[in-house]
């Protein structure tokens, strides 16, 4: 019979033997997913590589299509742009005729008012020379006319003594 020393030795042989067996196991456990973890960063890195291979296509093509759509507008914009040109430059002859022809009739009237104020200058002294000298007729005529009567009335004295005094 073996005593408890023996036992316990027996023990922990198992228990060492068990604890390599566990370490061993532990080890490939380890490996595996380390293995495991380098191809999944592997693969991780390869899908990264080609997701960012496919954005990078992606923004080419974007950007192509945007150049196409920008190339467009810029032509349709440009093709407006010409048209309103040519619609703006007739409107403009149309109102630069219009005007030349509105800044003729002011040119016009401008020298019809300054010969009419020239000669309203030239005439308003004949004119003030007129009404002064209507004055002076009209003056003239009542000092004549009041002369006649005196001289009328002179001759009648002579002519009619007596009648005078009445």
């Amino acid at each position: 019979m073996a005593g408890p020393t023996d036992i316990l030795t027996e023990d922990v042989k198992e228990l060492r033997e068990t604890n390599r067996e566990l370490a061993l196991e532990i080890k490939g456990v380890f490996e595996r997913l380390s293995t495991e973890m380098r191809e999944s960063n592997l693969r991780l890195t390869e899908a990264i590589n080609s997701l960012a291979r496919d954005f990078s296509n992606f923004r080419v093509e974007v950007a192509k299509e945007f150049g196409a759509v920008r190339a467009e507008m810029a032509k349709e914009f440009g093709a407006v742009r010409g048209e309103m040109e040519k619609e703006f430059g007739e409107v403009n002859a149309r109102m630069e005729k219009e005007f030349g022809e509105v800044n003729a009739r002011l040119d016009s009237t401008a020298i019809t008012v300054r010969m009419l104020g020239r000669g309203v200058l030239l005439l308003f002294p004949v004119v003030v020379s007129l009404m002064g000298a209507a004055f002076g007729i009209a003056w003239y005529a009542g000092r004549l006319e009041s002369r006649v009567e005196r001289v009328e009335k002179a001759v009648g004295a002579m002519e009619h003594p007596g009648s005078a005094r009445r």
